[in-house]
């Protein structure tokens, strides 16, 4: 690659890593690594999780794509209900988050995408949906959430998971209570995740569009 075409690749690497620290290591059990790190763009700490699960892609993709099962896993999920179903990993849902008293519960509407990236690769990404909430006076909404899945076939049956996340809370909830506890969620309902998976309910589910 010529030098006049690495200028502006090597501006927005320096303008990216001005905006945000280094990944640090909080936390290492069995097969998961969890890190944190601070950003510009919110007071709020992103999280990212690196592990790795033998299992076949079908597996790990059927429990993350199965709505209804998220109460089983995803920690403190409330409700969770499927709004709109677009294509095979593409569709709306609806989910509701159970907060310690006295802080209210929250709730979301999310819009899921599964890609493949390459053969042996997928990604799944989870936004913040452009669908309204209706108003309600026991819940606030999550103004913002943003997290993604890669998962890479690996030798010998694994899977390589890397998964990022970040969100406002929304609220008045401070932002150090949150960045406290910020880790919690993520290796429970992980831990969650692997303990469905290793029982063997997806082994036979079928998953649409998947190689």
């Amino acid at each position: 690659m010529k030098t006049l075409y690495l200028i502006p690749y090597l501006l927005f690497s320096f303008a990216e890593s001005t905006n945000q620290s280094d990944w640090i290591l909080l936390k290492a059990v069995d097969n998961l690594e969890v890190y944190t790190r601070s950003t510009v763009e919110s007071k709020f700490k992103e999280v990212k999780i690196k592990g790795k699960i033998k299992c076949t892609m079908s597996e790990i993709v059927a429990v993350l794509e199965d709505i209804g099962a998220q109460k089983d896993w995803v920690m403190r999920t409330l409700d969770v209900d499927l709004l709109e179903k677009r294509n095979a990993g593409d569709f709306s849902y609806y989910i509701r988050t159970d907060m310690p008293f006295p802080v209210k519960d929250r709730e979301l509407i999310v819009d899921h995408k599964r890609t493949e990236v390459s053969d042996g690769q997928i990604r799944i990404e989870l936004l913040t949906s452009e669908y309204k909430l209706n108003p309600n006076e026991e819940y606030l909404p999550i103004p913002y959430y943003s997290s993604t899945y890669l998962l890479k076939e690996l030798r010998d049956g694994w899977i390589d998971i890397q998964y990022q996340v970040m969100l406002d809370p929304g609220g008045i909830l401070p932002a150090w209570i949150y960045n406290m506890a910020v880790t919690k969620g993520p290796i429970s309902s992980f831990e969650d995740l692997y303990d469905i998976i290793h029982s063997g309910a997806y082994q036979i589910t079928h998953v649409e569009n998947l190689n």
